[in-house]
């Protein structure tokens, strides 16, 4: 379940997602357009995510994928889950967020 207070910033320039993470700590994904046929919805593959180390195996991850999800399902984006961590992040959740992920 997404936490409402957890909001993920967006920065179109730079292809990259940051969100506020526990103890102030800041984690990253960051993501590049895949090109698509005309007519069809823009597909963002999704390259890299961190966490800070000391935040690692405590959720934290969790926190920053659902935020991310949430904005890009407002934007009405497609997502190719590219990084080792979103493919099985997007697998386990896939009742959830199934949807976004492009065929």
């Amino acid at each position: 379940m997404s936490n409402p207070e957890v909001l993920a910033l967006h920065d179109d320039s730079q292809q990259t997602f940051s969100v506020g993470l526990a103890d102030g700590l800041t984690g990253l994904l960051q993501y590049q357009w895949r090109a698509s046929p005309s007519g069809r919805a823009r597909v963002m593959q999704l390259m890299h995510t961190f966490v800070p180390q000391q935040l690692r195996g405590q959720g934290q991850g969790s926190v920053l994928m659902e935020a991310v999800l949430t904005e890009v399902a407002a934007m009405g984006v497609l997502v190719e889950p590219v990084c080792g961590y979103t493919k099985t992040y997007l697998l386990r959740h896939a009742p959830r967020w199934g949807h976004l992920v492009a065929m």
